[in-house]
């Protein structure tokens, strides 16, 4: 047998005999590295620049896509316009009142019976025939609808009062109304009234006119807007 032949016969056995070990390099090193892959998250190592799975900002804060802002923005812009609306068709009529008191006779000590004909009279009094007459003397309409929509009615339920109030787009004509109808009221159903023995009287006349209680336009623009931007970052936040 050949020199050649029984080195490479040896060099045969040492690789047979030789245990597998760990791969070559230095024992801190391989240690290190293993550590590193076993604690490193498994989101760490699919988002290696520390973005978040769902698309957020890695410090937690919503990202803001411009679908969002669109929303928002449309939500603002349909509130100011419903708040235009609003300020433009609210009523902006100026309101008079004038008060009427229905007496008891004078042997009639509960107030009960004069509060219940004060009630009764006040479903009466702005019929035609009642206030008819004496706004077409000043040349006023007196139609039903007229009547509707110019005076309103109420009474007190613990006292025998009577409240009318004219509306009108002046001062000057809601004032006209409410001093035209209550003492066309109280003339009325006194005289038909009399043999009850109760007695309307004219209170308080009416008065000066109460300015429209309607809001601006430009503060129901501001108020819609900012209503319909709290609803869209309300719709957003819910989202998140």
């Amino acid at each position: 047998m050949s020199e050649r032949e029984g080195a490479q016969r040896e060099r045969a056995a040492t690789d047979v005999v030789r245990p597998a070990g760990p791969p070559a390099g230095p024992p801190e090193e391989r240690r290190s590295g293993e550590r590193e892959t076993i604690d490193r998250p498994a989101s760490a190592a699919a988002n290696p620049n520390g973005d978040r799975p769902d698309g957020g900002r890695p410090d937690g804060a919503p990202r803001r896509s411009p679908r969002t802002l669109l929303v928002i923005g449309a939500l603002a812009a349909l509130g100011a316009a419903g708040g235009a609306a609003f300020a433009l068709t609210a009523d902006d009529q100026y309101r008079s009142p004038a008060y009427v008191l229905v007496s008891a006779p004078p042997g009639v000590t509960d107030n009960g019976s004069a509060v219940g004909l004060a009630h009764a009279y006040a479903k009466v009094a702005l019929q035609q025939a009642v206030v008819g007459p004496a706004l077409s003397a000043r040349g006023l309409p007196w139609s039903d609808e007229y009547l509707r929509t110019s005076l309103t009615v109420s009474t007190s339920p613990d006292a025998p009062i009577v409240e009318i109030v004219g509306r009108a787009p002046t001062a000057a004509t809601a004032t006209e109304l409410a001093d035209l109808a209550s003492r066309a009221f109280v003339e009325y159903l006194d005289r038909v009234g009399r043999d009850t023995g109760y007695h309307l009287t004219l209170l308080s006349p009416a008065g000066a006119a109460q300015a429209p209680g309607s809001p601006g336009v430009a503060l129901s623009l501001a108020v819609g807007a900012i209503a319909g931007g709290v609803l869209g970052t309300g719709w957003r936040l819910l989202r998140a």
